[in-house]
């Protein structure tokens, strides 16, 4: 049972020592930030979040025309019409020609 209570003592000083430490690159950031941070920081300010307009108002504007989207059952019925047509049209060539051939005897 010593062991145990040595062991989780242990645990809590390194975890106090890690949180030592991030509380300590935290202080340092915010005393001394670097440009990055400093460039974020004044953007962050200028963004009010509690007077945003609502979502509908600002995305009601974002309509810009017809878009077409061709999706994969679309894109299948117009492969599929194009051969059915295709098979279609040699057919009727080829029925026609044989249509010709037997009505003139040579």
């Amino acid at each position: 049972m010593n062991d145990e209570a040595n062991f989780q003592d242990d645990q809590a000083a390194e975890l106090r020592k890690l949180i030592g430490e991030v509380q300590d690159v935290e202080h340092k950031i915010e005393e001394s930030p670097s440009p990055s941070d400093q460039q974020f920081l004044e953007t962050d300010d200028k963004i009010d979040i509690l007077n945003l307009p609502p979502r509908k108002t600002v995305h009601q504007n974002d309509k810009t025309g017809f878009k077409f989207k061709l999706r994969r059952p679309l894109i299948r019925l117009i492969v599929v019409s194009v051969i059915v047509l295709c098979v279609l049209i040699a057919s009727w060539i080829m029925m026609d020609d044989h249509m010709i051939d037997s009505l003139i005897p040579l």
